[in-house]
Order: C-alpha cells, then sequence, then structure tokens
C-alpha cells in the first residue's frame, strides 16, 4: 500500500512543549544524534501558560544524568518521553 507524502503529510502537528506534566521525561535540546548538544530530564513543574502562542513558560527539569534542577524554557524540549504517572499502580493491579 503506497503512502501518501502530500499535503496531508503536511498537518500541523502540535510542539511538543505543549503537552508538558509533572512526570514526563524529556530531551532538551538539539539533535539527539549529538550526544552533547542535548540531555534528557524529567518534569518537576511547569509555571505560566503553554501554548503555541506563548511558549516562554519556564520549567523546572531535574537532569536524569546529574539530578540537578534545572530551569528551562518550555520551547526549549525537543521531545516529550513518557511519563510514570499511574505506572506503580498499574503493575500493583496486574
Amino acid at each position: 500500500m503506497a503512502v501518501d507524502q502530500g499535503s496531508a503529510a503536511s498537518v500541523h502537528q502540535d510542539p511538543p512543549y505543549r503537552h508538558l506534566r509533572a512526570g514526563h521525561f524529556v530531551i532538551v535540546g538539539g539533535e539527539p544524534s549529538a550526544s552533547t548538544s542535548w540531555w534528557m530530564g524529567q518534569v518537576v513543574f511547569c509555571e505560566g501558560p503553554i501554548s503555541e502562542t506563548a511558549p516562554h513558560a519556564y520549567c523546572q527539569l531535574t537532569d536524569v544524568e546529574t539530578g540537578l534542577q534545572r530551569w528551562i524554557q518550555a520551547k526549549e524540549v525537543t521531545q516529550v518521553i513518557w511519563a510514570l504517572d499511574g505506572w506503580l499502580d498499574a503493575l500493583e493491579s496486574a
């Protein structure tokens, strides 16, 4: 089956920072293929409105490698990985 790469493929996608909430693991920075231009963190909380027109909300993240707390602008998030919300509850009920 052929995949249409036309105009439907360019459908507007929400930027990753619009979906941030406490517990999410995120990639911050440049291309993941360059090991020094990005880092991974876990969202502690975000303050201010996060929207496509106002991406200047600040978020507090914990750097997963160093354990240090960092403040970033939400628009610096390039990818949301996943969250642990409810993860332990799901394991206990299985």
